[in-house]
C-alpha cells in the first residue's frame, strides 16, 4: 500500500518553511546574510534557465550542464564554455531530479507530477523511447557508476524504483524510509543511500543484492546527499536543522552536526575533496565546508532560493541552481593541483649541459615561481618557465626550494642532488670513461606539493 506523506504536527516557522519546500513549489522567503568569511570562490556569471529549477547535471565530458525546471516541465541544456542556454528540452511534467549516464550518452529525468522517468538522447538533445512508470511522486536519481542501473526516489511510496537502462524498465522495487527525496551512489557502486525527509533518516542499499539495511539517523528533515570522491564519507543536508550530517561510511555512524545557514538543500563535494558546498534555501547562500576540519570555511551569496548543485568534472567551477529567481550562479573555484615526482629524473655531471622542467602544475593565474637555497655553480633556474639549466662546475650535493605563489596561495617544495665527476684517471694511465651516476635526484620533500588554481568561467 503506498502511503502518501502528511505535514507534521505544527512547529516553529523556519519547519514551515521547510516543509514547504517539501512540495516543491512553494515561494522561498529570503533573508539577509550573516557576515561571512572572505572567500576565494565567487559567482562569476548567472544564467537564466527555466521556471523553477530545481537541479543540474553535468556530461562527463565537463561541455555542458542539464537542469529541470519544474513548473515549465522541460530540461534547459547549457553550453558551459560560453555559459549560455542553446536549447530547451520538453519533458514529463514537474522534472525534478536529474543526472546523466557514466558514457554521457543519455539523461535521465524524474517527472514528479506523473510520476515517470524521461530518457533524453545527448546526441539529439530530444526525449527518447516512452516515459520510464515508476512509483508515486518521484523525487530524486542517480546512476550507478557503471551505467547500468538507475535509482528513483518516489517520494509518496516510501520506495526506490530501479531502472535496467539497458531495458529501460523497472526490474527491481525496494523499501526505504517515509518521503525519501534524495538518492546517491557511493563511487565504488556497492552501496547508495537515500535520504528519507519524513523519518530523519538516510537509508543504507546494498546494490548488488538491491537490499535494504538500518536506516542511520541524522538530522531534521534531510533533503539532500552526497559522497565525498573517496567514498569515506558521506555529507547529509538537514533542511529544518540548519546542519549537515557527516556519515563515516566504513561504520555507518554519524558525527557532529555542521551548522550552515538556513534550510540547507544540496550538497556536493568538491573534485579533490578538501571541500563541500551546502546551498541554503532560506539564505540565499552556500556555505563552503573545509572536510578537513568539518566547518564552515566561506560563504558565498547566490541567486534567490538555491537548492541544487554541482561541480564540473574538472573541479574548476559550480553551478548552483536558484529555484527563486529562475537562474544558475556559475562559481569559480579554487582548484588544488598537484607536483609530481618525475618518472625519469636526468643526471648532473660537473662540464655536462643540464636542464630539468620542475613538474608543477601553473594554475589559474599562472603562478610566480621562486628560488631559494643555493645552485651549483654554472646552474641557474627561470623563473617563468620553473626550469633549473646551465652546465655545472662545482661537484658535490646541494638543495634548493622552489615557491609558485598566485591568488589562491603560496606552494612550496625542496630539491636536493648532487653532481658527479664525468669520469676518472685510470692506474695504467687510461680514461676509463665510466661516468659515475650521481642522478640529480630531484624528489619533492614530503611527497605531494598542493597548489591552489582558480580558473575562470
Amino acid at each position: 500500500m503506498r502511503s502518501q506523506v502528511t505535514a507534521p504536527s505544527p512547529t516553529p516557522r523556519r519547519r514551515g518553511r521547510a516543509l514547504a519546500w517539501l512540495a516543491a513549489i512553494g515561494l522561498v522567503l529570503s533573508l539577509p546574510l550573516a557576515a561571512a568569511p572572505a572567500s576565494a570562490d565567487s559567482v562569476t556569471a548567472t544564467i537564466t534557465v527555466g521556471y523553477l529549477p530545481t537541479q543540474v547535471a553535468f556530461s562527463p565530458s565537463g561541455t555542458t550542464a542539464y537542469v529541470s525546471n519544474l513548473l515549465d516541465s522541460t530540461v534547459s541544456v547549457i553550453d558551459v564554455a560560453t555559459a549560455t542556454v542553446t536549447s530547451v528540452i520538453t519533458v514529463g511534467s514537474s522534472p525534478r531530479g536529474i543526472a546523466v549516464s557514466p558514457d554521457g550518452s543519455k539523461v535521465f529525468v524524474a517527472n514528479l507530477a506523473d510520476s515517470t522517468v524521461s530518457v533524453i538522447s545527448t546526441a539529439t538533445a530530444s526525449v527518447i523511447g516512452s516515459p520510464i512508470p515508476v512509483g508515486l511522486s518521484p523525487f530524486g536519481l542517480a546512476v550507478s557508476p557503471d551505467g547500468a542501473r538507475v535509482y528513483v526516489t518516489n517520494s509518496s511510496a516510501a520506495s526506490v524504483s530501479v531502472i535496467d537502462v539497458g531495458t529501460a524498465a523497472v526490474v527491481n522495487t525496494i523499501g526505504v524510509g517515509f518521503a525519501p527525496y534524495a538518492v546517491a551512489f557511493a563511487p565504488n557502486g556497492l552501496t547508495a543511500y537515500v535520504v528519507n525527509v519524513a523519518s530523519n533518516s538516510v537509508t543504507p542499499i546494498t546494490v548488488a543484492t538491491a537490499t535494504a539495511g538500518p536506516e542511520i539517523t541524522v538530522g531534521d528533515t534531510p533533503f539532500a546527499v552526497a559522497f565525498s570522491p573517496d567514498g569515506s564519507v558521506a555529507y547529509v543536508a538537514n533542511l529544518a536543522a540548519g546542519t549537515v550530517s557527516p556519515i563515516t561510511v566504513a561504520t555507518a555512524t554519524v558525527g557532529a552536526p555542521i551548522s550552515v545557514q538556513l534550510s540547507p538543500a544540496g550538497v556536493a563535494f568538491s573534485r579533490d575533496g578538501t571541500k563541500a558546498y551546502i546551498t541554503n534555501n532560506d539564505s540565499n547562500s552556500v556555505s563552503v565546508i573545509s572536510v578537513a576540519t568539518q566547518t564552515v570555511s566561506a560563504t558565498l551569496p547566490v541567486g534567490a532560493g538555491p537548492i541544487g548543485v554541482a561541480f564540473t568534472p574538472d573541479g574548476t567551477m559550480a553551478y548552483v541552481v536558484n529555484a527563486n529567481s529562475n537562474s544558475v550562479s556559475v562559481i569559480e573555484v579554487d582548484v588544488l593541483a598537484t607536483l609530481a615526482a618525475p618518472s625519469t629524473l636526468p643526471g648532473a655531471v660537473r662540464g655536462s649541459a643540464f636542464s630539468f622542467t620542475v613538474p608543477l602544475t601553473l594554475g589559474t593565474p599562472a603562478a610566480t615561481f621562486s628560488l631559494s637555497g643555493a645552485l651549483p655553480a654554472g646552474l641557474s633556474f627561470n623563473a617563468a618557465t620553473g626550469v633549473v639549466s646551465g652546465t655545472p662546475t662545482t661537484l658535490g650535493p646541494f638543495s634548493f626550494t622552489v615557491s609558485g605563489v598566485n591568488a589562491a596561495g603560496t606552494a612550496t617544495a625542496t630539491y636536493t642532488g648532487s653532481v658527479a665527476v664525468a669520469g676518472v684517471i685510470a692506474a695504467g694511465g687510461t680514461d676509463a670513461v665510466a661516468p659515475l651516476v650521481g642522478a640529480l635526484a630531484l624528489l619533492a620533500a614530503g611527497g605531494v606539493l598542493m597548489l591552489r588554481r582558480r580558473t575562470a568561467v
